[in-house]
């Protein structure tokens, strides 16, 4: 790939929004000729479980396009490593905990978060002293987007994944017309974002989405934890989260935390003790009432409703099909 852009500048936005259209058109042409090469959907188990030191889960699944370098990622199952130029999809509730690896060159990759209806992007660099060129990562310039999609888009994700646990091969047509679907997709949202720029997040509100979504599940998360790690105050952070994102950070957070809640009450059969700690809730009680303001039931009801639309002829996926 013909990187104009320098890895080493990737700390600014223009340039990581430049570096994202480059890397995703060479990305959509190499599998649109059907090079599958480097393609990564790791099987972890087990879902939704925190097992080690560092490491943490998504309610959505994260996509990870390697640039330079590689990224080593730890699973519960063991190593994955990801090679420049590469594409690796972490599927939501698999635990992982990733590092730099820069000893065959400089380390860069490009993160992907989504959301119903925007996606956030940012530059992974390497961050502190090396050891034998393994490091941890820092973020980089941080860039952001709204689509007309809704969960459609990172609907595509979660079902390549799916295929891929149900024992199909990464190189299966259908896994590989799912994720060229999503990142023709992302091309195009990218180069029109380019035409009609909008205003972008700050650093700091994007570092602080990012952290929401590695300590979802930590009980202890809370705008006064954030802000610590941020180095910020909390009334700072909060208000300047609002004016970026044009919701209350503690919403945000309950919002990701019932958005988890939902796929699991749909999909597992823990009890609600059970879910609510796996979503970060401390207290049962509280993520009732929390989930009952957001979703206009109890999370008892929700599950019932969904038997019933499953036994019913289908329930809905989150991209608003049936299956």
């Amino acid at each position: 790939m013909d990187k104009t852009c320098n890895i080493t500048q990737a700390d600014s936005a223009a340039a990581v929004h430049h570096l994202t259209q480059q890397t995703l058109a060479a990305l959509v042409h190499r599998i649109a000729s059907g090079d599958m090469s480097g393609v990564h959907i790791p099987l972890a188990t087990p879902l939704f479980c925190d097992r080690g030191k560092g490491s943490h889960y998504h309610s959505r699944p994260e996509l990870f396009l390697q640039v330079s370098g590689a990224s080593r990622m730890r699973l519960t199952t063991g190593l994955v490593v990801c090679e420049a130029p590469g594409l690796l999809l972490i599927p939501r509730g698999v635990a992982h905990h990733e590092s730099a690896d820069s000893t065959t060159s400089p380390f860069c990759n490009l993160v992907f978060m989504h959301g119903p209806g925007y996606f956030s992007y940012h530059a992974g660099l390497p961050c502190g002293t090396s050891h034998g060129g393994i490091t941890s990562i820092r973020i980089g310039g941080s860039c952001n987007a709204a689509h007309v999609y809704g969960s459609q888009l990172y609907g595509y994700l979660s079902e390549a994944a799916d295929l891929v646990t149900a024992g199909h091969p990464v190189s299966h047509p259908v896994v590989q017309g799912l994720l060229l679907t999503h990142l023709g997709l992302l091309q195009v949202i990218v180069e029109q974002t380019a035409q009609r720029p909008r205003s972008a997040e700050s650093a700091l509100v994007s570092r602080c989405r990012r952290l929401v979504q590695e300590h979802l599940t930590d009980t202890r998360l809370s705008v006064q934890h954030l802000a610590g790690q941020l180095r910020c105050t909390p009334d700072y952070l909060s208000n300047r989260f609002h004016r970026d994102g044009g919701v209350r950070l503690t919403a945000h957070v309950n919002h990701e935390r019932c958005h988890l809640a939902r796929h699991l009450l749909r999909t597992t059969q823990w009890n609600i003790k059970e879910i609510a700690a796996r979503c970060g809730y401390a207290d049962p009680g509280y993520f009732s009432r929390v989930f009952s303001q957001l979703e206009g039931t109890n999370p008892r009801e929700f599950r019932a409703a969904e038997v019933r639309r499953e036994t019913g002829g289908g329930r809905k996926n989150e991209s608003g099909g049936t299956r």
